[in-house]
């Protein structure tokens, strides 16, 4: 037991120190979060951005899905990431195909997300790779091919290789480099897709050069919700009990379920015809079953057999509890029963000497119990 304890304290006292240690380590959400994630400080994460645009917005992390998640009908979502994840149709497959489906490189937006730029979202992509045509740039610099927010200039592309080679069809370019689109723009609805190749442009080591701010100012919008999606980069939280009964339609169910419930409670707590009479039996079955186990035992063994017995089981009680073995042992039972000899299992024993026989073997049982006491006080 005593080892049991040291091992779970021992434990415990690990993992304490561990949880401290990542807490206390400034440098732990550098490592800890992906590359462009609103929690990560290190040069490659969007923390900047997100401090930045608390001090004049509503600014959160969104750790659902949209569409799922209580979100403002005009909010802005960044959603800066290394990837746009390919959309799969599980029932794209035809008959005699095996394994996942084809991808559908022309679904950009599920239907949740479409939904909320419609009613008048601003969804900002930005990726270095994603379901549009992709190329790689010639020049450093991204150019306003389009008249929007005239506070922003030029932008520096810094290292950055890709931009869009093709837009979906109702999508414009605002800015570019040569005959790429590094930001391009879809109205849907009251809201906006925006979708930027380069998403460098928000990191913590280059927010603050090449107009960068400027952008990320005009993207923000003034009076309006801003949310960082988590969810692509592992921070998501589940949806709850409440969403998913509303998803299932349970609700009813569950209303009529616990109605029913009461009603049976509150009939099981009438009472019908009359009282039954509240007397229980409170004896324990032990003492039944004691006399039981004594009256088989009479009847099957005689008496020299169950002293004989009795003297084995203190036999071994003596040798588990002292280690004893042997003559030592022989010698232990001895003086425990002053030099009792069990009887002849087959043979006669008078009622005189059975009942001397057992008070000496009690009187040992005792004994034992007394030395086992003893032993363990301090």
């Amino acid at each position: 037991m005593r080892r049991v304890i040291a091992i779970i304290l021992a434990a415990a006292a690990f993992v304490t120190l561990a949880i401290l240690w990542i807490v206390t380590d400034r440098r732990a959400s550098q490592r800890i979060y992906d590359v462009y994630s609103s929690a990560n400080t290190s040069p490659k994460g969007l923390s900047l951005a997100y401090g930045y645009l608390a001090k004049n917005h509503k600014v959160a992390m969104l750790t659902r899905a949209l569409g799922r998640a209580p979100v403002e009908r005009d909010a802005v979502v960044f959603r800066v990431v290394d990837e746009v994840p390919t959309r799969f149709d599980p029932e794209d497959l035809e008959g005699d195909q095996f394994g996942p489906p084809r991808p559908r490189r022309e679904v950009l937006l599920q239907p949740a997300e479409e939904t909320f730029v419609r009613d008048g979202g601003r969804l900002i992509i930005a990726a270095p790779e994603s379901p549009l045509d992709m190329a790689d740039v010639s020049e450093k610099t991204a150019k306003k091919v389009f008249p929007i927010w005239p506070e922003v200039g030029d932008l520096d592309l810094g290292e950055s290789k890709s931009g869009f080679s093709s837009l979906r069809p109702h999508m414009h370019t605002l800015f570019a480099s040569g005959k790429l689109a590094i930001i391009a723009r879809e109205r849907i609805g009251n809201g906006e897709l925006l979708m930027i190749s380069v998403p460098e442009l928000f990191r913590n080591d280059t927010l603050a050069s090449g107009n960068h701010l400027q952008l990320l100012n005009a993207l923000a919008g003034t009076n309006r919700a801003i949310y960082f999606d988590e969810v692509p980069h592992g921070i998501a939280s589940g949806d709850g009990s409440l969403a998913l009964l509303k998803e299932w339609n349970l609700g009813p169910f569950l209303l009529l379920l616990g109605v029913v419930a009461l009603l049976v409670f509150w009939r099981g707590g009438r009472r019908i015809g009359e009282a039954e009479d509240d007397y229980r039996e409170t004896r324990s079955d032990a003492v039944d079953l004691v006399r039981s186990l004594g009256a088989l035992y009479h009847r099957v063994t005689t008496d020299a057999e169950a002293i004989a017995l009795y003297h084995e089981a203190l036999t071994r009680t003596v040798a588990t509890q002292s280690g004893l073995r042997g003559d030592a042992l022989r010698k232990r039972v001895d003086d425990l029963t002053g030099g009792l000899a069990p009887p002849e299992r087959r043979g006669h024993m008078p009622a005189a000497i059975f009942n001397r026989d057992l008070k000496t073997l009690n009187d040992a049982f005792l004994g034992v119990k007394h030395a086992i006491h003893h032993r363990r006080r301090p």
